[in-house]
């Protein structure tokens, strides 16, 4: 091929020059090395490789192949330049990964010369420490330690929990307030903040409660906390006292203990230390305040009760969350085991009868650390606007408590309404173990439409089990009995 046919259609640095045929030398891999002063193709042995490293190099197959094509028009040449080519690239491949490899082994090696450093030296300290050695921060934490180390007459001589809300609410803890949706918690929260700013009694059950100035950090609907504030004023004819209840219309992240909560701790000492502090601090809801924590993993919930227990030690008040029910309300709060045993006190809240909610302290819903669990409280709540100004809001307005004669009765489905009349109907002899109900429930509803067999006992466990959390059977030994509120419930449908 004439070199001067071939050089308007390459990009070759080193341009073709006329050379005799090609003449292979006696090599063992049959290649020709660069200086060998020989000829291919028309061209130098030096032009010729010098176009092999130049296609190796081009990263695009095609346009790999048209610049081969365009030195190399004859079929044979270039299949045998093609050839050349992809051995090139191939060595320049295991040349790059054996690169690579070596500057990852470098790179592993300096790292484990880096941990290894680390780690002597965090041995070194740890060492220094356990000898008694300590740096300033430890050195804090042990004056902090021993300033704060107290005898039996020093723990005697401490101050019994002051109430927020006599026997409900305690000052210095963490609380929660908590049911299933639509059950007024939001307007059950506010009147807790409006009676604790007067000073007022804890509607008609007469319970004191203390006079404390409340934060409410308002993370959702905080468009409608203006109505709910003037119908509680309007309902209890009387002002809540300007400086004594400050909202935050938006979340503060509980979790975020880099930016929001050393700012709200450094906000709250700041109130403290001006003679302002919070008595109450009511996180609405707890939900939107851990956005993105899994509320169900015990380990991010963890930091979450952390940082409420640093607000409860800055302020002494009672931190209360609003939080929600799970899916089987029998369960009470959702989320993970640490919220339940971080609390002082929850308050489950149920809804009965319209517009009235049902208020309990006592487990396994509520919960009450340091008091007599309140059994139940009835709470009505009245809706109270005006027409003119086109504004209405819900107000807790009625109080009546009767021990545990209130109680909420839990809807069941039809299946169960079967294993509670089973039940009923059973009761004088002692009770049904898991194998006796699952067969009365063959023999009342059918076999299990998915098998076509009778139902199995460890079914039928599951469902007892519901009805255990609901309060709605009992089970004594290997046997289950129906309770009061079970033929409550049997009645009631």
């Amino acid at each position: 091929m004439p070199a001067t046919d071939a050089q308007p259609q390459t990009e070759a640095a080193t341009p073709p020059v006329p050379a005799a045929p090609f003449i292979r030398p006696a090599q063992p891999d049959g290649s020709a090395p660069a200086d060998e002063p020989v000829a291919y193709g028309g061209y130098p042995a030096s032009v010729y490789f010098a176009l092999v490293d130049q296609c190796a190099a081009q990263p695009d197959t095609e346009r790999r192949q048209e610049l081969a094509k365009a030195w190399f028009p004859n079929d044979a040449d270039y299949s045998a330049f093609v050839r050349l080519v992809q051995g090139r690239r191939d060595r320049i491949a295991k040349d790059r990964e054996a690169y690579e490899r070596e500057e990852q082994e470098k790179h592993d090696d300096f790292a484990r010369r880096q941990d290894a450093a680390r780690e002597k030296v965090k041995r070194g300290k740890i060492e220094r420490r356990m000898s008694g050695e300590l740096d300033v921060a430890a050195q804090s934490f042990l004056d902090t330690f021993e300033t704060g180390l107290m005898d039996i007459d020093q723990m005697l001589s401490r101050p019994r929990p002051q109430w927020l809300i006599d026997g409900v609410l305690c000052m210095d803890s963490i609380a929660w307030l908590a049911g299933p949706s639509n059950t007024f918690k939001t307007f059950l929260a506010l009147d807790i903040a409006a009676r604790a700013a007067l000073g007022m009694t804890y509607h008609c059950d007469d319970r004191p409660m203390a006079m404390v100035r409340s934060l409410v950090i308002v993370a959702e609907g905080a468009g409608a906390y203006g109505d709910r504030i003037r119908g509680w004023e309007q309902k209890n004819q009387r002002k809540i006292p300007r400086d004594q209840v400050t909202f935050y219309p938006r979340a503060v992240q509980l979790s975020d203990l880099v930016v929001e909560m050393p700012a709200l701790l450094a906000h709250i000492k700041r109130q403290k230390d001006q003679g302002t502090g919070y008595g109450l601090i009511i996180f609405d809801t707890q939900a939107m305040c851990t956005v993105g924590v899994s509320e169900n993993d015990n380990t991010e919930m963890g930091v979450v009760m952390n940082a409420l227990h640093q607000l409860r030690e800055a302020t002494g008040a009672c931190i209360l969350l609003v939080h929600h029910f799970g899916a089987d309300n029998a369960r009470g709060m959702r989320g993970a085991t640490a919220i339940y045993a971080a609390a002082t006190t929850v308050i489950a809240v149920q809804r009965k009868d319209g517009q009235k909610v049902v208020l309990s302290t006592r487990a396994p819903k509520g919960k009450q650390k340091d008091a007599e669990a309140m059994d139940a409280f009835l709470l009505g709540l009245e809706r109270v606007g005006d027409v003119e100004e086109r504004w209405s809001s819900l107000v807790p307005a009625k109080g009546t408590y009767s021990g545990s004669d209130i109680r909420v009765t839990p809807a069941v489905s039809d299946r169960q309404r079967l294993i509670l009349s089973i039940l009923a109907d059973t009761d004088q002899v002692g009770g049904l173990g898991v194998s006796a109900i699952a067969r009365h429930v063959s023999e009342e509803e059918g076999p299990n439409p998915n098998t076509g067999k009778p139902w199995a006992p460890s079914t039928t466990s599951s469902w007892m089990n519901t009805l255990v959390r609901k309060e709605l059977v009992k089970k004594t030994g290997a046997n289950y009995t129906i309770t009061d509120l079970g033929r409550e419930a049997l009645n009631s449908q």
